[in-house]
């Protein structure tokens, strides 16, 4: 069993994340042109974010998986490392393309594309919690399999 520190880093990364995507998509609900700036700011501050939240999740669960899980532990850890990244991939494509000042002469294709990558980032971040609980639920003896620090 995985120390509890880790799954409530867990719990805290996957609660802020989904906080700061609802009131995200509340301003672009409330479409608002002159919220432009609010919208970068919390684009900024959520990149940095998932950021931190990757380096968490590989550092401390993904490659302690890989390093000294079993094979089953193993395969797990490297789909989610691969999805993960890929997420990440995404979401750094569509800020640098919302990041390049076409959102005011682009509104609605913005709106649609937040909203979108929204409703995706936020079943990521729920699939991968659920996915990754299911592997830290897993009795090990290795000690050195999981780092809370």
């Amino acid at each position: 069993m995985i120390d509890d520190t880790i799954l409530s880093r867990l719990q805290r990364y996957h609660d802020d994340i989904v906080a700061r995507i609802a009131a995200s998509v509340a301003v672009i609900e409330a479409d608002n042109l002159s919220s432009l700036s609010i919208l970068s700011a919390r684009r900024w501050q959520m990149v940095r974010l998932l950021r931190e939240y990757q380096i968490f999740k590989h550092s401390r669960i993904f490659d302690p998986a890989i390093a000294n899980g079993s094979p089953s532990e193993v395969a797990a850890a490297r789909e989610m490392k691969i999805n993960c990244i890929a997420m990440g991939n995404a979401f750094s494509s569509y800020v640098k393309l919302w990041s390049s000042g076409l959102i005011a002469t682009s509104w609605e294709d913005y709106r649609i594309a937040m909203r979108e990558m929204s409703a995706l980032l936020t079943r990521h971040v729920k699939s991968e919690r659920r996915n990754v609980e299911a592997l830290l639920s897993v009795p090990n003896t290795n000690t050195r399999r999981y780092s809370g620090s």
